[in-house]
């Protein structure tokens, strides 16, 4: 479990960017849908 981890960090380190922009929609859309409000 723990290896295909890394090897998912390791791929992801090549996307940084998108990687990035996925986490900031994740957590945007987890405080619109918590708090209820539009960042």
């Amino acid at each position: 479990m723990a290896e295909g981890i890394i090897l998912l960090l390791a791929f992801q380190l090549d996307h940084l960017p998108t990687l990035a922009l996925h986490l900031y929609a994740i957590l945007k859309y987890s405080i619109q849908h918590v708090y209820g409000y539009a960042i």
